[in-house]
């Protein structure tokens, strides 16, 4: 029952040779991984203004120059990402990068830094496009919250239908805001080539009496911090280089095809919106943003306003869906390292990440519940952690060019284009980090130490743990003469005593199974059992990546082959120190002992192997 409910909720199963069909082309790429950087174009112009606010409306000539600044930024990390997904086409990003070229603290810093900002994202885009609906409709402002996770809810149930579904969906909209934003630009232009662009307010210069060191400090700090807000608007240009996985074949060639395609429409957006803003003398204002009051000056505040503006709603929420196709993929990675839970590693029914999904919606959710739907707690948090990983990962790769063997074409020139790239935002990030500090940055300060040291506590557990299951060559052979069904995951200590006590229970026949989701993996394991204990393996391959539904079948088989006896289900289990440690552990275990119990056709007796993690045995 619960079967064909899921398949009516999230879509059939697809096997795990289907996967390359899941793929998606340089089309569907662009809003998948786009619409996060994308939609920074409806606020970055406006953060530039506001810090520029600071000095007097004088001041706000410096936006376009400052804009300008910002797209050659925008030119160098996308080359220098380009790079990346060239030279790690596996995807990662930062924490790839870092793995490969540097000390491991900087990759446990640049995944810290991904988790956060792929936590954060979500948050911050749904509940700012939450924020323009009940700024429209006031009598829904009482319901942000759950609007919001309403919201949040769609998107994670739309992406565990699959990243290829997901994309054909998000495409539209996506190219959408970016159709009426470009036609928005292109009237403006046209309105100052021919001299007819409305201007909304008349600025005044006004004198400045400060001495000259004095005023040469004030707009230098100006400068650098307006500089720092408008890089809100390459917040997401990195979202490709961590799902090269998901894209066809040739992988890098299509990765850096949709961030140039990213970079091109980003910087035209941005550049476009800032020079009207300049020319029509837009203010920044509380009550309405400046991609809102040029659209209406240029427009009115008719059809084709509030097309635009309805466009740009759409894409500051599903900004929030690049995080959904990403961080699941960092996360698998990172569990695949043993720096994260095991369980981080399967592939769902749909070929995507479940889990990461899951914790995803929930860390994301309690974050929207935490700060009441509100954008403005959150984008201290959200600006920081974004160049922590663009700094990061540029000295990564200066490292990779000066180190990498062989010929390498324009080494120096690959190697000078990192080099600025990390000076540059590392600078940001300075100048942002000690701007945001305290308006709340300052909490990533321990955020950051935690996840990072939960990460090196797992990973030292795993380690641990693989450490006292290893075989040492010492267990002796033992002679098949069983009746007994022995769930196999791995070869090791656990298991082969688990063999051991079934051997005690002086069974007719001893079966082994282990369930591998591919061929290649299954008789891998089935080697080793047979090299370890000299007994065979019975291995079951489940191509839609299930757990307990083909356990449960076979099972059925070698009840029905020995119906005269009484079926008894070994599970090897480990006992840890420390009773949190048991949730790194044995969840699969629990999934099937309970599959079994609601079976009603199976009756067998079940026996937990305990091995205590740490015994002389």
């Amino acid at each position: 029952m619960w079967k064909k409910v899921r398949s009516f909720i999230f879509g059939q199963s697809m096997a795990t040779r289907t996967a390359h069909h899941e793929r998606i082309g340089v089309a569907h790429a662009v809003p998948v991984f786009g619409s996060d950087a994308l939609s920074s174009t409806a606020y970055a112009t406006q953060e530039i203004l506001l810090a520029l606010a600071v000095g007097g409306t004088h001041t706000f000539s410096l936006a376009l120059p400052i804009a300008i600044a910002i797209c050659l930024l925008i030119l160098i990390v996308t080359i220098s990402y380009r790079q990346v997904v060239e030279a790690y086409p596996q995807g990662g990003g930062v924490y790839n990068v870092a793995k490969a070229n540097l000390w491991p603290i900087f990759a446990l810093l640049g995944a810290t830094s991904l988790l956060i900002d792929y936590f954060l994202t979500p948050a911050v885009s749904i509940s700012a496009g939450v924020e323009e609906i009940t700024s429209a409709f006031p009598n829904l402002s009482d319901h942000r919250v759950s609007i919001c996770l309403l919201l949040l809810g769609f998107l994670g149930w739309l992406n565990k239908r699959g990243i290829r579904e997901a994309g054909m969906f998000i495409a539209i909209p996506v190219y959408a805001f970016i159709t009426a934003f470009m036609a928005m630009l292109a009237y403006g232009m046209w309105l100052i080539y021919v001299g007819h662009l409305p201007v909304l307010n008349v600025i005044v210069a006004q004198p400045n009496t400060s001495n000259g060191l004095g005023k040469l400090t004030i707009s230098v700090l100006l400068i650098l911090r307006a500089f720092a807000a408008g890089c809100t608007a390459l917040t997401g240009i990195e979202a490709v280089s961590n799902g090269v996985g998901v894209m066809k074949v040739p992988q890098s060639k299509n990765a850096a095809t949709t961030m140039l395609i990213m970079a091109m429409l980003l910087s035209s957006m941005f550049l476009g919106l800032t020079v009207l803003s300049q020319a029509m003398h837009v203010l920044p204002s509380d009550n309405e943003t400046v991609i809102s009051q040029v659209a209406g000056a240029l427009f009115g505040h008719g059809y084709f306003y509030m097309t635009i503006i309805s466009t740009v709603v759409m894409i500051l929420i599903l900004a929030a869906n690049a995080p959904f196709v990403d961080l699941p993929r960092v996360q698998s990675q990172l569990a695949a390292d043993k720096y994260l839970p095991s369980q981080f590693m399967y592939l769902g029914p749909r070929l995507v990440y479940d889990n990461g999904i899951n914790v995803l919606m929930i860390c994301a959710g309690t974050l929207m519940v935490i700060f009441g739907g509100r954008v403005h707690p959150l984008i201290p948090q959200y600006s920081v952690m974004v160049f922590i990983g663009f700094s990061i990962t540029q000295l990564g790769m200066c490292f990779h060019w000066k180190n990498e063997p062989g010929e390498v074409s324009f080494r120096w020139l690959r190697l000078a284009i990192n080099a600025i790239g990390c000076v540059i935002t590392t600078i940001v990030f300075g100048v942002v980090l000690v701007t945001k500090f305290m308006d709340g940055a300052w909490v990533l300060l321990p955020a950051t130490s935690l996840v990072v040291w939960l990460m090196i506590k797992i990973k030292s557990h795993y380690i641990m743990i693989e450490k006292l299951l290893t075989l040492r060559g010492k267990e002796k052979e033992i002679e098949v003469h069983k009746t007994i069904a022995i769930l196999v995951s791995k070869v090791n200590r656990s298991s082969i005593h688990a063999l051991e006590s079934a051997k005690r229970l002086n069974p007719r026949k001893i079966i082994a199974l282990h369930l591998a989701f591919d061929e290649e993996e299954g008789e891998t394991v089935r080697k080793q059992w047979q090299k370890a204990t000299g007994t065979d393996l019975r291995v079951m391959t489940s191509q839609y990546r299930e757990i307990e539904e083909p356990i449960i079948e076979e099972l059925k088989k070698i009840d029905a082959e020995y119906s005269d006896d009484r079926l008894y289900v070994m599970f090897a289990q480990i006992i840890t120190e420390h009773w949190y440690e048991h949730l790194l552990h044995g969840q699969n275990v629990a999934n099937i002992h309970k599959a079994i119990e609601r079976d009603p056709d199976l009756n067998p007796e079940i026996i937990f192997d305990d091995f205590k993690v740490g015994a002389r045995t």
